[in-house]
């Protein structure tokens, strides 16, 4: 019996020990507390300052990216403010349209910019179709057999215009440093450009087309960098008819006269050359002599014309196996057609015998659709010999038809080609010596210039070259060929 009660006892005993145990673990469940915890870690004090702002405001990343993006637009507004008032050379923008002294000696200059024009864009270098017009002027011409250029738009836009290397003003590239829509690239306003040169003796400058060299700021557009008036836009392409910008901001519309924007849905070229005509037809003998720099978008995209105009031409174009050459070939006779104009008007007006007029292409021809836009990025231009087009440094893209002509260059030189070496910096020093900007005592800046005046060196090389057409030609294909090598 003692055994059995002693067993019994220690099951109630072990009974009682469980039934602990459970009544703990339970409230252990329903407090959430482990059966076996560590201690609670003392606090940890920071040596870092306690900050004003909560604690709250920084761990969350809502009210954080809130304040980010507030401090972001404060710093934003202060850059603007520095870039608008501040900077010294943002705010001198001289006014040379009152600093200058007429002289009635001074030629009248034509400068034609012919955008993406190619070398074998017009039948005078052998295109597949006629170009009459542009033949004539050719023909009577000094070819700048050496021409050359940046293999885009605004690098040597610039260049023309300021005699400086593009690359020097921060316009030589394709991204940021070009100037796109939304972008702040310039010239910069310490830089003169040929038309305040002009301004300076009396010329009256006019502008026409495409400016494509800054637009960020009033200061930076024609009529406040040596133009007394501009009628066009200041992006790189437009829609001819809607005015849009092509690509960015396609609903953006870029269409200004005189630095007001203007609504107007005609195809612009018709515009451009009804302005030119009407400008010539309504100059005066005695008036200011006229610098009229004319930038038709023809051919460069959007490659389109009006629709009466292609019923016309269309015979002249049909025979192209090519459906986008065809079209090509609607813009350059449209291109044709606009010079044959204004060199005719010259003439019925009096003014061609007291004139230069000079042709140049930007850069080589739009090739293929590089930018993945059909229809608006693509044109079947040629630079046939040459390997390339625009965008590329092939000789192709940056070798590019120019053309000297007018009543002041001497007859012995007309229709003959020189072989003398020029780049887009080297218009502006060579344009000026047919006026009286040097006589008159007035340098270019050699430090802001890097063109060079090569009047008597285009004359000189084409006297030596003493050759035909032909000749000239085949010497022209060896040194491209040496060039290749």
């Amino acid at each position: 019996m003692s055994l059995s009660s002693s067993r019994s006892s220690s099951q109630q005993s072990r009974r009682s020990n469980l039934s602990d145990d459970s009544e703990v673990e339970q409230i252990q469940l329903l407090t959430l507390q482990p059966k076996h915890h560590n201690p609670p870690p003392q606090r940890v004090v920071s040596n870092r300052k306690q900050s004003l702002t909560p604690d709250i405001i920084w761990s969350d990343p809502v009210p954080r990216c809130f304040l980010y993006s507030c401090l972001g637009i404060l710093l934003l507004i202060l850059i603007v403010t520095v870039h608008d008032y501040i900077i010294p050379d943002y705010m001198h923008v001289a006014d040379h349209a009152q600093q200058h002294s007429s002289n009635s000696d001074n030629p009248h200059i034509i400068w034609f910019i012919l955008d993406d024009l190619g070398q074998s864009d017009f039948s005078y270098h052998g295109a597949e179709f006629e170009t009459p017009h542009i033949d004539a002027v050719a023909s009577t011409a000094i070819e700048m057999v050496h021409h050359y250029v940046s293999p885009i738009c605004s690098a040597t836009r610039s260049s023309l215009l300021t005699g400086r290397f593009a690359w020097k003003m921060g316009l030589q590239g394709v991204l940021m440093d070009y100037v796109h829509p939304s972008t702040i690239s310039h010239i910069p306003v310490k830089y003169d450009t040929i038309g305040h040169h002009l301004q300076r003796i009396g010329y009256d400058t006019r502008l026409y087309g495409k400016w494509h060299v800054g637009y960020s700021k009033a200061s930076y557009t024609p009529t406040q960098r040596g133009f007394n008036t501009h009628i066009g836009y200041y992006q790189y392409a437009i829609d001819p008819f809607t005015k849009r910008n092509v690509d960015a901001w396609a609903e953006g519309h870029d269409w200004f006269v005189n630095g007001e924007y203007s609504v107007n849905e005609e195809y612009a070229s018709d515009v451009l050359l009804d302005t030119i005509l009407s400008d010539l037809d309504a100059y005066k003998q005695g008036d200011d002599p006229l610098f009229m720099y004319i930038a038709l978008s023809n051919p460069h995209f959007p490659v389109v014309v009006p629709e009466t105009f292609k019923e016309q031409q269309m015979s002249a174009c049909s025979h192209i196996a090519s459906e986008l050459r065809q079209t090509y070939c609607l813009s350059v006779r449209y291109l044709d057609m606009a010079i044959g104009a204004v060199m005719s008007k010259l003439r019925e007006k009096g003014l061609y015998d007291n004139s230069v007029v000079a042709l140049a292409a930007d850069n080589g021809p739009q090739l293929l659709n590089y930018c993945n836009t059909p229809g608006q990025h693509i044109a079947a231009g040629s630079a046939y010999p040459y390997r390339g087009g625009k965008y590329t440094l092939f000789q192709g893209g940056v070798q590019t038809p120019a053309f000297l002509t007018g009543g002041v260059i001497d007859e012995q030189y007309r229709g003959m080609k020189s072989n003398q070496v020029i780049h887009a910096v080297d218009w502006l020093p060579t344009l000026l010596h047919f006026t009286t900007f040097y006589d008159e005592g007035y340098e270019l800046n050699v430090e802001d210039t890097d063109g060079v005046d090569l009047f008597d060196d285009i004359l000189l090389h084409t006297m030596q070259s003493g050759t035909t057409k032909e000749a000239s030609s085949s010497s022209s294909s060896m040194t491209s060929l040496f060039f290749f090598l």
